[in-house]
Formats: C-alpha cells, sequence, structure tokens
C-alpha cells in the first residue's frame, strides 16, 4: 500500500478481516528517497488499517483482536509522536 486514502483503508480493513479475526499488522515498506510527508502518510494509514481491521474481533470479544488493537493505537501514538519531530510541524 505505497499511496492509501480514505477508500482504500475501507476495502482494506475490510478485505482482510472478512471473519472478525485478529489481524497482524503489515510491515511498513519506506524507501530512502520518499519524502518524510508520504512516510509519515503511509505510517499512520496503516496504523489505522490496522486498528479497523480488528474491530470485529473486538467486538467478538476475541482477546487476541483486543491486543492487536492496543498494537495498532500504540503505533498510532508513536507515529502522531513523530509528527511533532518533524521539520516544519
Amino acid at each position: 500500500m505505497n499511496h492509501p486514502n480514505n477508500g482504500t483503508l475501507r476495502v482494506v480493513a475490510g478485505a482482510r478481516n472478512s471473519r472478525h479475526r485478529a489481524v497482524r499488522a503489515n510491515p511498513v515498506r519506506l524507501t530512502g528517497d520518499m519524502r518524510a510527508a508520504d512516510g509519515f502518510r503511509i505510517i499512520v494509514m496503516e496504523c489505522a488499517a490496522h486498528i479497523a481491521a480488528n474491530i470485529g474481533a473486538v467486538r467478538n470479544g476475541e482477546r487476541e483482536g483486543v491486543h492487536q488493537m492496543r498494537v495498532g493505537l500504540r503505533r498510532m501514538n508513536v507515529a502522531l509522536a513523530m509528527l511533532k519531530m518533524m521539520p516544519g510541524s
């Protein structure tokens, strides 16, 4: 997922978890020639997709789903903290 948008997030979250089971995060692939803003956007969208993909598992009371959602939220928190360190922010 190089340049996701909101529609992509909905499709990915639904496709990744049609059975409402816990879903692990996809690895985030960044390149050295990528602009910081593009890298940040990719990281945030992957975190959001990870969180969204685990909603069904959380609703079903699946412990691993709760754990994976917490992982996604912690990763998002770190990404947002990184934003404060970016030049021009």
